[in-house]
């Protein structure tokens, strides 16, 4: 490059000028620019260069890999097998005697031609620990894998398009399909947190409720993420529907310690704590006593209705369709919330029922047996509204593209038969 550059520029220095010039005079600035040229690029690729970079070539590490097979450094292993497993090998005969200064080098040189810089560093203070004679910590049991670069581009752009995949039939609700996906990224070890969390939530929907199968993807979730808020939220629903009424208080109670106060799921999880508390006949404490009376969640209990009142006969009914307009685009088995609020107040609604499309229109009931709290029933007000949403995502707080449709207020203790047609697109 730099004699093509070189050649560009002397050739027309050397004949820009008339005929009428000497030799001489048109000799000495094309001399003066071949000489000072290559002197000006290597000064420039001293600066912003990198020629430490020659030290790690592949090749290089490879053969140093190698070497270190036939010496027998990896006590018997074979040399076969890419960089990869061989820097594996290496990680395991360091895990079992982490004084090896030499096998530390090696794999932090290995570490830097993969572009890990944080793991080469890491090496390398265990190999000057080695080197002086002190005690090294064994190797970390979560220490990184070497990534070569370009395998790790093919898998990367393969695995996103199965997880796009994935994601589209969780979204229509394919779950077999989703679930079949799901798999085969587990067998690949492509899987995060997030995708431990989708992958029991998928297997969950297909089942009707969470099962084994799906607390088990739950803990790979939280595992890898303890602060993982889908995975927290379906095990703490898991527990509760194994009547782990502990278990649950423990998960909900992790969830809200990293989710805003103000939010909306927040408020929730505020009640879900008190129900574990009162299922398990424990007080609730004073901070989550005042999270659910700002929520609207609780009453005070100067007002709280008696726990030996008799049973409500307060009874909402009927029939919720949708518009035909929206009806291609929503298919069956679609997550469909219909709950009762109290009108003009905050919290959680007084009934709740989960449901899923089908054929339109649909038949609906809500009474005090569908309350999220015992102590805030739908036979406790007098005026409500009832709101119909279909979740395209299954998520209980709407989100935008969601379908709805909002009664006027009504009082459930005088209210015939509803009748709801859902229109309103949220967003």
């Amino acid at each position: 490059m730099v004699c093509l550059t070189s050649a560009v520029l002397v050739v027309p220095l050397y004949w820009s000028r008339g005929a009428a010039d000497s030799p001489r005079r048109r000799l000495w600035p094309a001399l003066a620019v071949c000489a000072l040229l290559p002197l000006a690029a290597l000064a420039i690729y001293a600066a912003v260069g990198a020629p430490h970079l020659a030290a790690t070539a592949p090749a290089a590490v490879t053969e140093q890999l190698a070497a270190a097979h036939a010496n027998g450094a990896l006590e018997g292993q074979t040399t076969g097998g890419d960089l990869a497993a061989a820097v594996q090998r290496l990680k395991d005969k360091l895990a079992r005697n982490p004084q090896d200064a030499d096998g530390w080098r090696l794999l932090a040189q290995s570490y830097e031609f993969a572009g890990q810089p944080a793991e080469a560093a890491a090496a390398r203070a265990r190999a000057e620990q080695a080197a002086a004679g002190k005690k090294v910590e064994p190797m970390p049991a979560g220490m990184p894998a070497l990534a070569t670069p370009a395998a790790t581009a093919t898998v990367a752009g393969t695995n996103a398009a199965l997880i796009q995949k994935a994601e589209e039939h969780r979204r229509k609700r394919e779950f077999p399909q989703a679930l079949a996906i799901f798999a085969e990224l587990a067998r690949k070890q492509a899987m995060t947190a997030d995708l431990w969390a989708d992958y029991a939530d998928a297997a969950g929907a297909a089942q009707g409720k969470l099962t084994a199968d799906s607390a088990s993807y739950i803990q790979k979730a939280l595992k890898l993420d303890p602060r993982h808020p889908k995975a927290l939220w379906l095990l703490a629903s898991y527990q509760t529907d194994q009547g782990d009424y502990q278990g649950a208080l423990r998960s909900w109670q992790s969830l809200a310690a990293i989710l805003p106060a103000d939010s909306s799921d927040a408020r929730i999880i505020a009640a879900n704590i008190a129900e574990a508390r009162q299922k398990l006949a424990l007080p609730a404490s004073g901070g989550e006593l005042t999270a659910l009376l700002r929520a609207g969640s609780v009453m005070p209990a100067s007002t709280a209705p008696a726990s030996k009142a008799p049973p409500s006969t307060t009874l909402l009914q009927g029939e919720i369709d949708l518009d035909r307009r929206w009806q291609a685009q929503v298919p069956a088995g679609t997550t469909l919330f219909i709950y009762a609020k109290e009108a003009g107040a905050a919290g959680p609604p007084l009934a709740v029922v989960r449901s899923t499309t089908g054929k339109w229109p649909l038949q609906f009931r809500l009474d005090d047996s569908n309350a999220m709290m015992p102590t805030r029933k739908l036979s406790g007000s007098t005026r409500v509204i009832v709101e119909a949403r279909i979740s395209r995502s299954g998520n209980a707080t709407p989100q935008t593209g969601d379908l709805r449709a909002v009664s006027a207020v009504i009082d459930p203790r005088r209210a015939g038969k509803l009748r709801l047609v859902i229109n309103e697109p949220i967003g």
